[in-house]
């Protein structure tokens, strides 16, 4: 791979590899066992991109670092944009909405 992307064959490959190991859509129930990031950090390389994430593993913090290619990262960021419109938690500029505040009404007398 050059310093200005992924050459035919690299991402041939990659495209291969990502249908090969696709997995079905989690559900619902899928939050009862799946980790909760309480942090991120990350860094872009040449070949893709590294994000460390803190999470709660049974009552106490663990640091996992994951590695994604640069076809992953592509596919991850259409569903985040995707998603955060259709259920209305990003708006057009892709920022995060902020609800507004529910107006209160007039305290009885």
């Amino acid at each position: 791979m050059s310093s200005k992307g992924l050459s035919v064959d690299e991402v041939e490959f990659l495209k291969g590899r990502i249908e090969k190991y696709r997995l079905p859509p989690p559900d619902a129930h899928d939050i009862e066992k799946a980790l909760h990031v309480l942090s991120l950090s990350s860094v872009t390389l040449d070949n893709g991109l590294i994000a460390r994430l803190v999470v709660n593993k049974g009552g106490h913090s663990e640091t996992i670092d994951l590695a994604f290619d640069p076809l992953v990262v592509r596919e991850m960021i259409g569903i985040l944009k995707n998603s955060g419109l259709e259920l209305g938690w990003l708006d057009a500029k892709g920022e995060v909405r902020v609800a507004k505040p529910k107006k209160v009404g007039q305290p009885r007398s």
